[in-house]
């Protein structure tokens, strides 16, 4: 995701739904602000802003199969 972000690519998530909520959460607000921090960097370096181009294509299985 992170390398997505930086090089303005197109990022695919596969089962979204399976991932814990707390992920699921980050990346919504990941994907609405287009900004990632990473404390443990700090600085401008902690800072991982969404280049032009980048997108998330994710697919969810919600189990209703037949």
């Amino acid at each position: 995701m992170l390398r997505g972000m930086a090089e303005g690519r197109v990022v695919r998530f596969e089962e979204i739904t399976r991932c814990p909520l707390e992920v699921q959460d980050s990346l919504l607000s990941l994907l609405s602000e287009r900004v990632v921090a990473i404390p443990k960097l700090g600085g401008a370096e902690g800072m991982v802003f969404a280049r032009q181009g980048f997108n998330v294509i994710a697919t969810a299985n919600t189990g209703t199969g037949a």
